[in-house]
């Protein structure tokens, strides 16, 4: 640990940029960026940043200026306080969470205090007829694109040098389809009609494809890159470009789906947006994917996410010769919150063990939150984390 950080939103736009502008050209960041080897990474949850830099976390999505100082406050924050292997950079993406996609579709996105934004889940989809009438529409007028956009340009005007990305469409159509027909009515029609199933996958992907050309269109105008920034907390430092797509795909999870509904009714459209993008850049589940590991490897992922519940020994096995990037993703709690440095120590050493001279991989220490409510004591235990790691991963 460097000391404890203090920074606040409060500060101000002016002094936060001088601050962040300093920290960008010191020794350290360089460090950072010209770090060879497995790279270690601690990212806590906005929520937990925000109550340390005093940000109203709701302000943040909806007001630009609010987003614009927290996001320079939090890496502030986590760069002070943490000498990890995350550098510093000018660029900048305003990130509308989860909520993106099926907000398009007309899903009302919800605000809470002190929280991510959410998606409210009232299944707007309850039969073939309602698939017809399926649309999603990139509108700069209107909606979270408007956030989005609006944000977009008051970095650009307030952040000058700085690279000003507009987030992508991400999330993999399973996640948006069982939004929008309910989890258990698309589990069911799986097996009860399941052409029903592929009639809403198909328009979800076609949708997605529409909606990315109406944004590469908009964006063109509007002079900002058409490529998105690569999505929070992927550990790869590599930056997206026009012809890379990302697949955030949480529900591809071991029970919620078997290998076979994955076959017939995921894999195809997911191979579909990679096959029209170019590249995938990141697969991402939060849950456990190692029977489906196999498959996902025939879209050649850059990184693929491997969560706490997706066999580390599998993904090795199944990546192990391949360019692909293993994002070694930890428990926040089993693996970071609720163990000693000694704990950390061979839990860290067991995944190098696992994965040193087989795969390139890098460890990242992200969910983490305070669940306790005492944040001093979980800020304590990432000092303890960090410390650790830099023994072990160097």
């Amino acid at each position: 640990m460097r000391g404890k950080a203090v920074v606040s939103v409060s500060d101000g736009l002016e002094a936060l940029l001088d601050r962040y502008l300093e920290l960008c050209e010191s020794t350290e960041n360089q460090r950072r960026l010209n770090h060879r080897g497995v790279s270690w990474s601690i990212l806590p949850e906005f929520p937990l940043l925000a109550k340390v830099t005093g940000a109203n976390l709701r302000q943040t999505y909806l007001e630009p200026e609010a987003f614009v100082n927290f996001t320079l406050a939090q890496r502030i924050y986590r760069f002070e306080r943490w000498r990890d292997c995350t550098p510093l950079s000018k660029d900048i993406a305003y990130w509308p969470g989860v909520i993106l996609e099926t907000s398009a579709f007309g899903m009302q996105p919800l605000y809470p205090e002190g929280e991510d934004p959410w998606i409210h889940h009232k299944p707007i989809v309850d039969g073939s007829g309602g698939i017809g009438r399926l649309r999603a529409d990139f509108d700069p007028a209107g909606g979270v694109v408007k956030r989005m956009m609006d944000a977009s340009k008051h970095c650009r005007e307030k952040l000058p040098g700085f690279m000003v990305y507009v987030q992508a469409w991400d999330r993999a159509a399973l996640g948006i389809a069982m939004d929008l027909m309910g989890t258990e009515d698309f589990l069911v029609n799986t097996i009860t009609e399941p052409e029903l199933i592929h009639e809403l996958m198909r328009r979800v992907t076609d949708a997605g494809h529409a909606w990315s050309k109406a944004r590469v269109a908009h964006l063109t105008e509007m002079g900002f890159p058409v490529a998105s920034s690569v999505s929070p907390g992927t550990g790869s430092g590599s930056a997206m470009i026009s012809s890379f797509v990302n697949l955030i795909a949480d529900e591809v999870n071991m029970p919620m789906i078997s290998p076979a509904i994955y076959e017939e009714f995921v894999h195809p459209y997911e191979k579909e947006v990679v096959d029209g993008a170019g590249t995938l850049n990141y697969y991402h589940s939060c849950g456990c994917l190692t029977p489906f590991l196999p498959s996902i490897a025939t879209l050649r992922p850059l990184t693929q996410h491997v969560s706490h519940w997706t066999d580390l020994a599998t993904a090795v096995r199944v990546y192990s010769g391949t360019k692909t990037l293993l994002q070694k993703t930890l428990h926040p709690m089993k693996d970071v919150l609720e163990l000693d440095p000694v704990g950390i120590e061979a839990m860290l050493s067991q995944i190098r063990s696992m994965a040193e001279g087989k795969v390139d991989y890098c460890v990242i220490a992200n969910g983490i939150d305070s669940p306790t409510g005492n944040y001093e004591e979980t800020l304590a235990k990432c000092d303890q984390w960090v410390e650790a790691a830099g023994r072990c991963l160097g």
